[in-house]
């Protein structure tokens, strides 16, 4: 009779391989992130929130003016890369560059999530210094949370147009096994918003305490609408969708990605930019490419 493991040990394996991941990573990089000690008493309550409901609201995020100067930034990448994918030849199938519906895999710049709904990695931020680790004031959250380590893999805002429909419920992150145990988070989101969020702006729904859901179940959910100086973790994990917007104006969503030191995410993001494509070539002349050249 074939050797089989209980359930427990298949489990406890898991856990194996991820530490030992974890501890490659942390050999090859030669040192991790620098973790506060002790964790505050509100990073701590941060962490068992988002530990037993996957999501959670927070104050002491970016201020005012912070929250402009993101903005600016990224409203002025949105408007070059338009432009540029414009000189591409693209501009016939910016709503749906990027998703399975269009034959073009799209670009870090420019992945249409639905019609109107508009996810770019922003490398502009990389330039503001309160967004780095060393200054971003969630990071005392995140490190309660994933450890030492700690890496962010992508900065970019998701930009929700006016006209913007319910989008679908969607995890960022899958589990990392089809009968994933309840493992804790090894990804995170942190969303900030650049507009104090009414309604009409198409909020982002969660429904807490799905992160080990293969789908989606229906269920409790919550929308909440973010002013600005707030911030949300999130598990990766977590399913979740952006509601419509039925106002008038953009509504952008800073987010910031943070994850253990083993983990890789190759699902969001073509890994290509906008910026390293050539242009089409000339349409050819009157007198067809093989005319008589003078």
């Amino acid at each position: 009779v074939p050797y089989e493991l209980s359930e427990d040990e298949v489990n406890a394996k898991k856990m194996e391989i991820v530490q030992a991941a974890c501890d490659i990573v942390k050999n090859e990089s030669g040192s991790s992130s620098h973790v506060p000690s002790p964790i505050s008493n509100a990073s701590a309550c941060t962490r068992d929130i988002v530990m037993d409901t996957g999501v959670c609201v927070c104050d002491g995020g970016l201020s005012i003016a912070q929250s402009d100067e993101v903005s600016k930034v990224i409203m002025g990448v949105y408007e070059r890369v338009v432009q540029h994918l414009t000189s591409l030849g693209l501009a016939t199938t910016l709503e749906t560059l990027g998703m399975e519906s269009c034959p073009h895999p799209g670009y870090d710049e420019y992945m249409a999530r639905q019609r109107n709904r508009i996810d770019m990695i922003v490398p502009a931020l990389e330039s503001l210094p309160y967004l780095q680790p060393e200054h971003a004031p969630w990071m005392p959250d995140i490190y309660a949370i994933l450890g030492s380590g700690t890496r962010n893999i992508f900065k970019g805002c998701v930009l929700a147009l006016p006209g913007a429909p319910d989008q679908d419920w969607h995890q960022d992150g899958r589990p990392l096994w089809d009968d994933d145990p309840p493992l804790p988070p090894h990804c995170l989101n942190v969303f900030v918003p650049l507009v104090d969020v009414a309604p009409e702006d198409g909020p982002t729904q969660f429904a807490p305490d799905s992160q080990s859901q293969r789908a989606h179940r229906h269920g409790p959910t919550v929308a909440p609408c973010l002013r600005r100086g707030q911030y949300c973790v999130f598990d990766y994990r977590v399913w979740h969708r952006g509601l419509a917007n039925t106002g008038a104006r953009p509504r952008p969503m800073l987010y910031l990605t943070y994850a253990k030191p083993w983990f890789r995410d190759h699902s969001n993001f073509p890994g290509r930019s906008c910026f390293d494509a050539a242009p089409p070539p000339p349409a050819p002349g009157p007198g067809g490419p093989n005319a008589p050249q003078s």
